[in-house]
C-alpha cells in the first residue's frame, strides 16, 4: 500500500468499487483507511435491525440493495444476508451479525494488507493477521453490542469469542459465495444458536 506521494493518481473500478490507485498500480492508504472507517462505523446500524419490526427492516434492506445496485452496479452482500436470515433468526442475532462484519471486515483489510504476511490456507489474498484481526476487533465490539442488549459479562465474552471466530474463519475460507454474505449469514446462524 501507499499514498501516492508525488504519482500519478486515477480512478478505476477494483472488485466493484470506486478505489482511488497510483500510477503504479497500488491502492492509495488513505481512501482504503477512510472507506474501511466508515465500514466499521456502519456497525450502528446494528440498531434499527433490533429495534424495528422485521417488515420494515426488510423494506429498508431490499431498498438498500436496489438502491446500490441501480447506482453503483454492485451488490450489498450483507444487506441481502439481513433479508435472507430474516425470516429464520431473531432480531438481536441479525443486528449481532451486523456487527461482526461491519466491525470485523473494517478491520480485516487494512491490517492484513499492511502487516500481513503468511496467507490463510486455501486463500490467495487473506492473511493470519487480518484473519486475527477480524476475530479480536469483532469479538470485542461484539461482546460489547451483547452486554448492551442485556448479556451477562461471562455470556457476552464467550459467545462473542465462539461467533467471532467461526465468523473470522468463514471471512478467510470461503470462495464460493461474496465474504460479506457468508459472513453475515454464518455469524447470524451461530449467534441465534448460541443466544437460545
Amino acid at each position: 500500500m501507499t499514498n501516492c506521494d508525488g504519482a500519478r493518481r486515477h480512478v478505476g473500478l477494483d472488485r466493484s468499487w470506486w478505489w482511488l490507485r497510483c500510477s503504479s498500480g497500488e491502492l492509495d492508504t488513505r481512501i482504503l483507511l477512510w472507506r474501511k472507517a466508515i465500514h466499521v462505523l456502519a456497525a450502528v446500524e446494528a440498531w434499527p435491525l433490533v429495534v424495528l419490526p422485521t417488515h420494515v427492516v426488510a423494506w429498508i434492506c431490499i431498498v438498500v440493495c436496489l438502491g446500490t445496485f441501480v447506482t453503483q452496479r454492485r451488490v450489498p452482500y450483507a444487506s441481502l444476508a439481513v433479508v435472507t436470515l430474516l425470516p429464520f433468526v431473531p432480531s438481536i442475532a441479525i443486528g449481532g451479525a451486523w456487527v461482526v462484519f461491519a466491525v470485523g471486515d473494517g478491520f480485516a483489510s487494512p491490517i492484513g494488507r499492511a502487516w500481513g504476511r503468511r496467507r490463510f490456507p486455501g486463500s490467495r489474498t487473506k492473511t493470519w493477521l487480518g484473519t486475527i484481526a477480524f476475530a479480536t476487533t469483532s469479538m470485542i465490539a461484539l461482546a460489547i453490542y451483547l452486554l448492551v442488549v442485556g448479556r451477562s459479562a461471562t455470556d457476552a465474552i464467550e459467545v462473542g469469542a465462539l461467533v467471532s471466530a467461526a465468523a473470522a474463519v468463514t471471512e478467510a475460507m470461503v470462495i464460493w459465495v461474496d465474504d460479506d454474505y457468508a459472513v453475515t449469514v454464518v455469524a447470524g446462524i451461530a449467534l441465534a444458536v448460541c443466544l437460545r
